[in-house]
């Protein structure tokens, strides 16, 4: 076959050049030349260059490959097809114990846990690269307190984050061993890295904080002490009450009970979060977060290891996936020079830079690293959980069913 050359120019280099090829695959010029590329396979996919090539899609419903027999560059499909079913919630547990499904990759959900001692099931669980985080809007339909910093700051201070993860994660079993699971410090790096370091940790847990930090900024209305029957909300000079809108996941157990808890602990100390569920595909897909249609949101990023080099397009000024418009021109710049330093002590210096700057902004709360799951029948040979957002589907090419 053809070969060619790559030049690095200095300078130039885009740092994550390495998930450019992992994660896409070149392109034949006779069918993308002059194309939509955004529409060109919405109803189906007439190429294919891996072990398995598309068949069918019902759309809603199901999509189906089978064995590419065209393959030749690696080992051979085991299995004649691989059917993806779209199914929600918690109706997919009930599918895999019933045969339905055979294999899942499930978000985190207390049903995983009845699966741990169960013997026809094989479960994998490890620290995984996605991240769950809440983040404050600053474009035009932002609440006017959001976009005051001390209000940002106030609230981090008053959700208690350890908390969080020890009622939901640790005391229901979901999560056996609490290492896989520390509070996260970092929007960058995730724990398990090396370069991880913990710039939001200079945030602690302290209602008394919240209170004497909003009321030096002239805020009234509020309780003079933590109370868990609190009633009284702050109101802000020139931004009036702190009672925010609360956007998350819908049909996610766990999801509604964050949000209890940050609830419960925000209204002790006079901030008043209300809920407003929707759902996934009308947040996703519907353009509620990417059309910024939200005053907080709660959500899960998923990435891979490449993800620090690329997080110019998450935290920088006109970021594409800057839903929040958050913007910090130091910050911005930091990342954007981080973008094409390849020396990874060099870019991890300057990610470290910006993200000190990012803890004292408060554009948004790191959570947790969330561990992923794959829960798959025994019958199913050669499924390996995949950390990366390459998902567990990476090496279908050897599953086989007994």
């Amino acid at each position: 076959g053809k070969s060619g050359t790559v030049y690095f120019k200095k300078g130039r280099s885009y740092a994550a050049w390495d998930s450019l090829l992992g994660n896409s695959s070149l392109m034949p010029a006779h069918k993308v030349a002059g194309q939509n590329f955004n529409n060109l396979w919405q109803d189906s996919i007439d190429i294919a260059s891996g072990p398995f090539k598309f068949q069918s899609w019902q759309k809603g419903t199901q999509l189906t490959i089978v064995k590419n027999a065209a393959f030749k560059a690696g080992p051979a499909a085991k299995l004649d097809r691989i059917v993806f079913r779209y199914i929600a919630g918690a109706s997919e547990f009930q599918a895999l114990r019933s045969g339905e499904a055979d294999v899942m990759e499930p978000q985190a959900q207390i049903q995983i846990v009845d699966f741990y001692n169960d013997s026809k099931f094989k479960v994998q669980a490890g620290q995984g690269y996605q991240w769950e985080h809440l983040d404050f809007q600053q474009g035009e339909k932002a609440h006017p307190a959001l976009k005051k910093k001390f209000v940002r700051q106030a609230i981090i201070q008053g959700i208690n984050r350890a908390q969080i993860r020890e009622v939901l994660y640790v005391k229901t079993g979901l999560v056996r061993d609490p290492k896989l699971l520390p509070v996260l410090q970092s929007h960058i790096f995730k724990p398990f890295e090396k370069d991880y370091v913990p710039a939001f940790a200079k945030w602690k847990f302290s209602q008394r904080n919240v209170i004497a930090l909003l009321k030096k900024n002239g805020c009234t209305g509020g309780p003079d002490t933590p109370s868990a029957s609190n009633s009284k909300i702050f109101s802000c000079p020139g931004v009036g009450s702190l009672e925010i809108a609360f956007t998350t996941t819908s049909g996610n157990p766990l999801r509604a009970l964050t949000f209890e808890i940050i609830q419960r602990q925000l209204k002790s100390v006079g901030i008043l979060f209300t809920p407003r569920f929707i759902s996934p595909a009308v947040l996703f897909g519907g353009g509620v977060l990417t059309g910024s249609d939200w005053q907080a949101v709660l959500f899960t990023f998923l990435g891979s290891p490449s993800s620090s080099a690329t997080f110019f397009s998450i935290g920088g000024c006109g970021g594409d996936q800057n839903y929040g418009n958050a913007c910090n021109q130091k910050v911005s710049k930091l990342l954007q020079k981080a973008q094409f330093t390849p020396d990874a002590a060099d870019r991890a210096e300057l990610l470290h830079a910006a993200e000190k700057i990012m803890a004292e902004d408060v554009f948004s709360i790191p959570l947790f690293a969330r561990p992923t799951w794959v829960l798959n029948s025994n019958k199913v040979k050669g499924p390996v959980r995949n950390p990366t957002n390459q998902s567990t589907t990476w090496n279908t090419e050897v599953w086989r069913v007994s």
